[in-house]
């Protein structure tokens, strides 16, 4: 059989020194909870930011279909009369302006100087 440990006077009745935690310990808990705070406080920021966003984005689109309603309405509202008065009606048609500023065709890929002969744009200022 084992001996019995005894244990020595007074070691209940002693209490338990609490230790101080490293000061670096305690800067890093504190510096780990102002980062949570600040980071709680940007992604409620953004989704402020996000959500006027949205809002903003909503009322363009509504502004835009309204155009596009009205300008429909418009042709139609012109192809009828005209159709009423016995005329024609002639849609307009898109607008297209290409620019392109060449600096000569001396040192040009062979493809991208098809391309310019195509345009007529062998010459500079020949536009």
């Amino acid at each position: 059989t084992l001996p019995l440990r005894i244990p020595p006077p007074n070691a209940t009745a002693m209490p338990a020194k609490s230790v101080p935690a490293p000061e670096s310990a305690v800067k890093r808990a504190a510096h780990k909870v102002q980062q949570s705070e600040n980071f709680k406080k940007a992604i409620a920021a953004s989704k402020a930011e996000k959500k006027l966003l949205k809002k903003t984005a909503y009322l363009r689109g509504l502004k835009y279909s309204r155009e596009y309603r009205a300008a429909e309405a418009k042709l139609i509202t012109q192809r009828r009369q005209a159709k009423s008065h016995g005329n024609f009606f002639m849609e307009a048609k898109p607008k297209v302006a290409v620019v392109v500023r060449i600096r000569g065709i001396a040192k040009v890929a062979p493809k991208q100087r098809k391309v310019l002969q195509l345009l007529r744009l062998r010459q500079i200022f020949n536009c």
